[in-house]
C-alpha cells in the first residue's frame, strides 16, 4: 500500500481498534448513560490514556501500512500480553536491519578485528541506534501516550525533521514496558471516574488504591529489576539492548504533579566502570532538551534526585553498557488534570507534549551526530576489551567494613567537628582489611567455582547471559598465576577447578560485567563527606537507591579472581538449560533402602514440592547427615522406597528439577541421626496463606508470591489482613506476613489488632507456623514483657533493655568463639572476641532516650549488605554458604529476648558490612542483632526474618521457603484442637 495512501484508513483502522479495546464501563456509567439518553461524559474516550490493547493494535497497525516502521515482539507478560517495540527507520535501512546489525555488532566488539579502514567505513554508513522505553511504571501514563504521538510525529513524511532522524538513526521505540501494571492502573481511573473532572490531586480520581498499578503483575517494580532480570519484561528488554546495544538510551517517567521537568545528567555520586565522554553527551543533549523547554516556556532541572550509583534502574544499567542513557521525568496528572499549588492547571496534554518535545530534541540532536555517537562507543568498547576500564581510580574509597577505617575526618566527636563548608577532607586511612575491587586493575577474569547450591550459581550465570555477556565453562582445572578470593586471600591450590564459569572482562560488555561482579563497591571520598553533611544537616540523603549491589553476594556463591585469561568454552543458554538436567538411571535406584536430596542445592525444595504433588511420600531430616562421605544439609528431603515406589517417576521429577538422588543402601548413617531417629521426620504438604492487603508493601508480598507461584510452582493463599477474624486459620500450616513499608511496621500493628493479633497466636499455638519478614517485625504486639506471648521486638521499643540483652549476647558471643577454636566446626565471622555490645549514654527519662535514638537512626543503611551468622546445624539455615549477607534498607534493629531463640546474628564490627555505605551510628546499633529469630508458641512457632525483601534476594527467599516448607514438618508439632 502505498504509504500517503493509506494513512486515512491506517487512522481509521486505529480509532476503531481504539474503541474496541477500551475496558468496558462500571455498571453507574452504564446507568448514567441510560439517565443521559445514550450518551455518557464520564469518560471522554478522546482525552483518557490509551489502552494497553489499544497500544500495541495502532503500533500494529501502523507497521502494517508504513514503509518506515516495522513491529517485533519478544515475549509476553505475565498475563499474556504482547511485549514488543517498533523499529522506525528510513525504507532503505528497513530493507537491510540484518546487515545493518551485523555492522553494528562489529563496531561494538573489536575483538572482530576490525581495520581502521573497516571501522571509518562503519562509522560512515552505519545509523546509530536510539531506544526509548516508555511507562515502566504502569501507573506513569503519559510516556505511552507519548509513544503513540511520536509514532505519529517520525512516521510524517513532510517532516524534515522526521526525515533527518528516519535517516540517520534507527529508533527503537517501546511504548509499554509494563502492560499489566497500565492496565490495573487505568481500570483504578474508571472506578473512581465522574461527570465532572476532578482537578484536585488528593482525590481517589488521582489516588490509586493499594496495591496500584506501578508493578507488574506481580505487582514487582521493574525499573528495580533491572540488574535482577526476575520478570519476562526485564528479561527480554535486556535480550534486546544485546542485540542491538543502542549508543542512546531514554527512559521515560512521571513525578509528582507539582514538579517541573527533570532530565539527565544525573546528580553525584558516579560509578565506577563509565564511559569518559559520557559527561560531555549528557551536556550536549542536556542543552538540547534546555533548548526545546525554554522555547515552550517550561521550567527544568537537571541531577537533583537523579543519581546512578547503583545499577539496579534503567538508566543506571545502561550507562554500564557503554550508552548514553537519558532519564525523562514530566509532572504527571493521572490521565486527567491537576490543578497545581500556584494556581495554575496541568493538563495531560500538556505532559504528553514535554515528553515530545524532550524526545524530539534527543532524537534530533542523535541524528545530527550520529558519527560521533558511533565512535565514541566503538572507543569505549575498544578500551574496554584492552582491559583500560579495570584502571586503579584515584581518590575512591572501597564501601566495605567500617567506614571510619578509610578516613581521618570521621573521628569520635564527628558532629561537632564536621569539616566546614567548602573544605576537602585531607588525606585518607589506608583500610584496615585489604579487599580486592575490580577496580584495582590486577584483575581479568572473574571465577564462579562449582558448589553445593548449583542452582543458585546457574542463576547468576543465566542472568549474565540475557543481559549480553559472555559467560565461559572450563572442562579441565586449570592453572593460573594469581588467584585470590574477594579478601585478598589465596587458596593453596591455584587451579580454576573444572566445572567453573569464568567470566572474562576484557569483553565488549566488560564494564556491565565487572559492575554486576565487582564485590567491593567504591565511592568518591568528596561524595561520602557530601553524604554525610546531608544526613546531619538535612537528615536527607543523597543516594536515590541502594549503596550495595554484587551478583554474587546477591546469589550467596563464592567468586574467585585471577589475573589471566582462563580457556573455556563457551555457555549459552540452551548449554546451561541442559546443564541444568540431570540424567539419573532408576535402575540404580532399585536396591536402596531410601533416596537423599541435599537441602544445600535449592534444586531439592523444587523437587520435593513436585514429588509431593504427585503423592510421594517424604521425609526430612532436621539434622545434617553424613552418609558415604557426603554431607547433607539440615532439611535434606529422604524419599522412602517402602513397597511399590515409582522410581521412573521420581527419577524424572528430579532430574528435571536439576536436583541429585543418592541413593541410600542402609537407614544407618556415617554421622548424625540414623534415617529412623525421630530428628527425621514425614514432610508434610505445606499449605501456606501470605498475608496480603493495604499496610504490606506490595512490592515484598509480590516478590513472595511471585516466588511460590512462579518459581515454586506451587499454589499459596492470597489472605486478606481485614479476613483474619473470619477466616478459618485451620486450612494452613503456614502464614507469611510479608514485609512492610519502610517504617510502616507500627502502622501494620495497628491495621492487625490485637484481637487479630490474638487470634493468629491462638493458631501458632495449635501449631502452625507464622513467619514474619523484615519491617513487619515490628507489628507484632507490644505488650510488656512479662506479658507477651512474643518475645521478638525492635530495639525501639525496648531501649532500657538494650544494655543487659547486649551483656547477655556477648556472653553468647564468646562462648560461640571458644567453640571455634575446634577446628572441626565452621569458623563464624565475629572475629576473636566481641567487645562491649550496645553501650547506651545515662539517660534522664525515656523521651531523652528515644531523642538519642532518633539521631542514631538517621545514619541507617539504605542497602547496604550485611554479612550474617547463622547456625550451620539449623533446618533454618539450610541452603545458605558460610557467610550470606542479607540486604539491609530500614532503622528497624531486631532483638531476639528469652525465650525466643537467634538462629542467626550478623556479625560485629568491620565483619559485619560486606558491601555498601554503613555508617558507625548504624553499625552500632546492628551488629550482632537478630538476623533470624524462632519462638515456640506452644505446639507451633513463630519466625522473624529480617532483611529488606522489597527488591529480591535469593538468600531472603530461601529462608522464607525453608520456614514454610519445612518448618511445619521439622519446628512445628501440629495439633488438631485448633
Amino acid at each position: 500500500m502505498n504509504n500517503r495512501r493509506g494513512r486515512p484508513l491506517r487512522f481509521l483502522i486505529a480509532q476503531l481498534v481504539f474503541i474496541s479495546g477500551c475496558l468496558f464501563l462500571p455498571t453507574e456509567n452504564v446507568r448514567a448513560t441510560a439517565r443521559h439518553g445514550g450518551a455518557s461524559d464520564m469518560i471522554d474516550e478522546a482525552t483518557f490514556p490509551t489502552s494497553r490493547e489499544s497500544t500495541i493494535s495502532l503500533f500494529r497497525a501502523t507497521a502494517e501500512s508504513s514503509q518506515v516502521v516495522t513491529w517485533q515482539e519478544n515475549g509476553h507478560s505475565h498475563e499474556g500480553q504482547p511485549l514488543g517495540f517498533a523499529i522506525i527507520s528510513a525504507p532503505e535501512n528497513l530493507r537491510r536491519l540484518d546487515e545493518l546489525q551485523s555492522g553494528l555488532s562489529r563496531l561494538a566488539d573489536p575483538r572482530l578485528r576490525t581495520s581502521s579502514g573497516d571501522v571509518s567505513e562503519l562509522l560512515d554508513s552505519l545509523p546509530a541506534v536510539v531506544w526509548l522505553s516508555c511507562s515502566v511504571h504502569g501507573n506513569e501514563l503519559s510516556p505511552t501516550d507519548a509513544a503513540c504521538r511520536l509514532l505519529e510525529m517520525l512516521i510524517d513524511e513532510k517532516s524534515a525533521t522526521a526525515r533527518e532522524i528516519r535517516d540517520s538513526l534507527i529508533v527503537l521505540l517501546d511504548p509499554l514496558r509494563n502492560p499489566d501494571g497500565r492496565s490495573r492502573s487505568l481500570a483504578d481511573r474508571r472506578r473512581w471516574s465522574s461527570f465532572h473532572r476532578v482537578d484536585d490531586d488528593q482525590s481517589l480520581h488521582h489516588r490509586e488504591l493499594w496495591p496500584g498499578g506501578r508493578g507488574n503483575h506481580y505487582f514487582i517494580d521493574l525499573n528495580r529489576d533491572s540488574w535482577q532480570l526476575t520478570q519476562p519484561e526485564t528479561r527480554r528488554r535486556a535480550e534486546v539492548i544485546a542485540a542491538w546495544q543502542p549508543q542512546v538510551v531514554v527512559d521515560m517517567h512521571e513525578m509528582r504533579a507539582d514538579d517541573t521537568f527533570l532530565f539527565s545528567p544525573p546528580n553525584q555520586p558516579l560509578p565506577s566502570f563509565l564511559p569518559p565522554t559520557l559527561g560531555k553527551w549528557w551536556d550536549r543533549f542536556a542543552r538540547a532538551m534546555g533548548r526545546a523547554m525554554t522555547d515552550r516556556g517550561h521550567d527544568y532541572y537537571r541531577g537533583d534526585w537523579h543519581e546512578t550509583f547503583a545499577p539496579d534502574r534503567f538508566v543506571a544499567w545502561s550507562i554500564r553498557t557503554g550508552a548514553v542513557a537519558i532519564l525523562l521525568e514530566v509532572p504527571g496528572v493521572d490521565g486527567s488534570h491537576v490543578r497545581k499549588r500556584d494556581g495554575t492547571l496541568l493538563t495531560f496534554d500538556e505532559t504528553i507534549a514535554r515528553h515530545l518535545s524532550a524526545a524530539e530534541a534527543i532524537l534530533t540532536t542523535a541524528a545530527r551526530n550520529r558519527r560521533a555517537l558511533l565512535s565514541d562507543f566503538h572507543t569505549h568498547r575498544r578500551h574496554v576489551v584492552d582491559g583500560t576500564h579495570l584502571e586503579p581510580e584515584e581518590g575512591r574509597l572501597p564501601l566495605r567494613g567500617n567506614v571510619e577505617d578509610h578516613v581521618d575526618w570521621l573521628l569520635p566527636g564527628f558532629p561537632e567537628t564536621l569539616v566546614t563548608e567548602g573544605t576537602s577532607p585531607e588525606g585518607s586511612k589506608a583500610p584496615t582489611n585489604e579487599y580486592v575491587s575490580l577496580t584495582d586493575g590486577n584483575v581479568r577474569t572473574v571465577v564462579l567455582p562449582p558448589s553445593r547450591n548449583d542452582s543458585r550459581r546457574r542463576l547468576v550465570v543465566e542472568t549474565l547471559l540475557r543481559q549480553g555477556i559472555e559467560v565461559g565453562l572450563v572442562d579441565d582445572a586449570s592453572k593460573v598465576g594469581a588467584l585470590s578470593d574477594p579478601q585478598g586471600r589465596t587458596p593453596e591450590d591455584r587451579r580454576v577447578a573444572a566445572g567453573s564459569y569464568v567470566i572474562d572482562l576484557h569483553q565488549p560488555l566488560g564494564s556491565l560485567a565487572a559492575s554486576l561482579l565487582n564485590v567491593t563497591p567504591t565511592l568518591d571520598e568528596e561524595a561520602l563527606l557530601a553524604e554525610r553533611k546531608s544526613l546531619e544537616q538535612t537528615n536527607r540523603s543523597l543516594f536515590y537507591s541502594v549503596t550495595a549491589w554484587s551478583l554474587p553476594l546477591w546469589a550467596d556463591i563464592d567468586v574467585l579472581y585471577a589475573s589471566d585469561d582462563v580457556a573455556a568454552d563457551p555457555m549459552t543458554h540452551e548449554s546451561l538449560n541442559a546443564s541444568a538436567r540431570r540424567q539419573i538411571n532408576p535402575a540404580t535406584l532399585r536396591d536402596a533402602h531410601s533416596l537423599m536430596m541435599d537441602a544445600a542445592d535449592d534444586a531439592t525444595l523444587v523437587a520435593a514440592l513436585r514429588l509431593l504433588e504427585d503423592g510421594v511420600p517424604l521425609q526430612a531430616s532436621a539434622r545434617e547427615i553424613m552418609h558415604a562421605g557426603r554431607t547433607f544439609s539440615p532439611g535434606s528431603i529422604i524419599v522412602p522406597l517402602h513397597g511399590d515406589a515409582p522410581l521412573e517417576d521420581i527419577a524424572r521429577v528430579c532430574g528435571d528439577a536439576g536436583a541429585n538422588l543418592l541413593p541410600i543402601d542402609l537407614a544407618l548413617t556415617d554421622r548424625g541421626p540414623d534415617l529412623g531417629s525421630r530428628h527425621v521426620s514425614p514432610l508434610v504438604r505445606p499449605r501456606v496463606a501470605i498475608l496480603s492487603g493495604f499496610g504490606t508493601s506490595a512490592q515484598a508480598l509480590g516478590r513472595m508470591w511471585h516466588v511460590f507461584d512462579d518459581e515454586m510452582q506451587w499454589p499459596v493463599t492470597l489472605l486478606s489482613i481485614q479476613r483474619i477474624s473470619r477466616a478459618d486459620l485451620g486450612a494452613y500450616n503456614a502464614i507469611v506476613l510479608p514485609d512492610g513499608p519502610r517504617e510502616g511496621g507500627a502502622r501494620l500493628r495497628e491495621i492487625i489488632g490485637s484481637a487479630n493479633w490474638n487470634r493468629l497466636l491462638d493458631w501458632v499455638s495449635f501449631g502452625g507456623t507464622l513467619i514474619v519478614c523484615g519491617e513487619s517485625i515490628a507489628a507484632f504486639p507490644n505488650d510488656p514483657i512479662e506479658e507477651s506471648r512474643v518475645h521478638l521486638r525492635v530495639r525501639r521499643e525496648i531501649l532500657s533493655r538494650i544494655p543487659s540483652i547486649g551483656r547477655r549476647v556477648a556472653h553468647d558471643l564468646a562462648a560461640r568463639a571458644l567453640l571455634d577454636r575446634n577446628p572441626t566446626l565452621p569458623k563464624h565471622p565475629f572475629g576473636d572476641g566481641p567487645g562491649p555490645l550496645w553501650v547506651l549514654p545515662e539517660f534522664a527519662d525515656e523521651m531523652e532516650a528515644l531523642a538519642w535514638d532518633e539521631r542514631e537512626r538517621r545514619f541507617s543503611p539504605r542497602g547496604v549488605l550485611m554479612r550474617m551468622s547463622a547456625d550451620p546445624y539449623h533446618w533454618l539455615a539450610a541452603g545458605l554458604g558460610a557467610e550470606p549477607a542479607i540486604p539491609v534498607w530500614t532503622a528497624q534493629v531486631c532483638h531476639a529476648l528469652p525465650p525466643a531463640q537467634a538462629v542467626a546474628r550478623l556479625a560485629t564490627g568491620e565483619n559485619l558490612c560486606v558491601a555498601g555505605l554503613l555508617w558507625p551510628e548504624a553499625r552500632r546499633r546492628w551488629e550482632a542483632s537478630t538476623a533470624i529469630g524462632r519462638e515456640r508458641i506452644g505446639s507451633g512457632q513463630v519466625i522473624a526474618i529480617a532483611g529488606d525483601f522489597k527488591r529480591g534476594s535469593p538468600v531472603l527467599e530461601r529462608l522464607v521457603l525453608n520456614a514454610a516448607l519445612l518448618g511445619p514438618s521439622l519446628g512445628a508439632r501440629p495439633s488438631t484442637g485448633y
